[in-house]
């Protein structure tokens, strides 16, 4: 991932948009031809051959299970429910990164990167010190942490960091 942001930076610098699309889905075409050739041990269970629907019908009996457990059910609404409520902003926002702050597409990539790493860290940091912790508490920690986010964000799209005399790649690196 930390590879791919900083290539596809490079790639959609220097290539046409419509050669990025053709070398991403050449990715996606690659991957399924992967899944298609997957040794035949991988599907046996208990040492019978699975066919897809049972492997898919299985998996939709034990998801039903694990919504008879209340916690997980109503863990699975607010997702619902937050899902159908928040707007994702992401495509607009690496055109606003690109067209209105000017990034380049380097300098795109290198903040995905920057995201993967930090990613990582925070897996970390989560099997080190909140493995245990309450559900809730965590998940009203992550939305605490969306919205200081959210603010930052709204705060770089209404360009007050310019105001502040605050170059717009470091706002964003450091928010």
């Amino acid at each position: 991932m930390l590879s791919g942001s900083a290539v596809a930076g490079v790639i959609t610098d220097v290539l046409n948009p419509s050669y990025c699309f053709l070398i991403y889905s050449g990715f996606g075409l690659l991957v399924a031809i992967n899944a298609m050739c997957l040794p035949k041990e991988i599907e046996l269970d208990d040492l019978e051959e699975v066919t897809c629907g049972a492997s898919f019908s299985r998996t939709c009996s034990r998801v039903g299970q694990a919504f008879k457990i209340p916690p997980l059910k109503r863990l699975l609404l607010f997702y619902v429910a937050m899902g159908c409520t928040i707007p994702v902003f992401v495509e607009f926002m690496y055109f606003f990164y690109t067209d209105v702050a000017g990034f380049t597409q380097i300098q795109y990539g290198i903040l995905g990167s920057l995201g993967a790493v930090f990613l990582f860290m925070g897996i970390l940091l989560f099997n080190v010190a909140f493995k245990g912790a309450e559900t809730r508490s965590l998940i009203m920690w992550a939305i605490i942490i969306e919205v200081v986010g959210g603010v930052f964000s709204l705060l770089f799209v209404l360009r007050v960091n310019l105001k502040m005399h605050i170059p717009d790649f470091i706002f964003v690196l450091f928010t």
